[in-house]
Formats: C-alpha cells, structure tokens, sequence
C-alpha cells in the first residue's frame, strides 16, 4: 500500500515538473502495484477449502465462487511443493497431482523448529488425513454384479 501511494506521489510530482516520461513510468507502476495488490485482496485472501466426507468432495469458495467442487475426497493426495528456497503443502488429484494442484499452506523456510509449520501440521494437516482416510475406508461398494434381462 505504502508503494502504491508513493508511486502515485511521484506522478503528481512529475506532472508539476511535466517531465513525462518519468510521469509515465511512475504511473505504469503504480497501475502494476494497483493490480498486484487487488488481485491479493480479492482473489487470494477470502480463499476457503471445505472437505465433505458426507459429499466425498472438497469445495473451493471465495468472493467469486460459493462452493465450486474441485476434487474427489477418495483421490487427494498431499504433498510438499519447493519453490525457490521455500516450500508449502499443496495438494491435488492422485496420479495428477503434479499437473493441478492446489496450495492449501502458507510458505515456509527450509529451516527446522518453525512454529507455524508445527501448528500447521498438528491442527489442520493431521485433522485432513483423517478425513481423507476415513472417506477410502467408508466407500460402498455395490455387489453382486450386472443382471441382465432375458
């Protein structure tokens, strides 16, 4: 917020000296910055995941979607994603899981006894591999095969 007030000063202060070009890249920026920041604040923060056992789905909502069903409970898989130089728990469809996936941690260093990584992993990691566990062992299965009539 502090850069884009800046960048936006600066354009003011360009257009008093009508030194254009310089106006013209500082209001580039501050459009970029302008973009950047709605797009964290509308697209990424209200961000919610809903696992459903009852449904077998997990659910993406946030101010655009209310409840968009993204994956099967049965086929999720979590798994730790690098990128440079940190690293998040991301997760995704099993045997795909690489081509989609969906980030459902914040980042963290790749330094040990990190606390926010520990309370990630005890309170909501441990609590979603139960749910998908408990969705594998609960699925009916209808028996007895096809019946043809003739």
């Amino acid at each position: 917020m502090f850069a884009i007030v800046l960048f936006v000063g600066l354009s003011a202060y360009f257009l008093g000296r009508e030194n254009y070009l310089l106006l013209i890249l500082s209001i580039t920026l501050s459009l970029i910055l302008v973009w950047y920041f709605a797009k964290l604040l509308l697209v990424y923060s209200p961000l919610k995941y809903t696992f459903d056992t009852a449904n077998n789905a997990v659910y993406y909502s946030n101010l655009w979607y209310q409840k968009k069903r993204i994956l099967i409970l049965d086929q999720v898989v979590i798994f730790r994603n690098t990128e440079m130089g940190s690293w998040h728990y991301s997760m995704g469809e099993r045997k795909k899981q690489f081509v989609k996936s969906y980030i459902i941690s914040e980042y963290f260093p790749n330094r040990k006894g990190n606390a926010a990584l520990s309370g990630f992993e005890n309170e909501i990691l441990r609590k979603i591999e139960q749910m998908i566990d408990q969705s594998t062992n609960n699925i009916s299965v209808k028996q007895g095969g096809f019946r043809f009539n003739s």
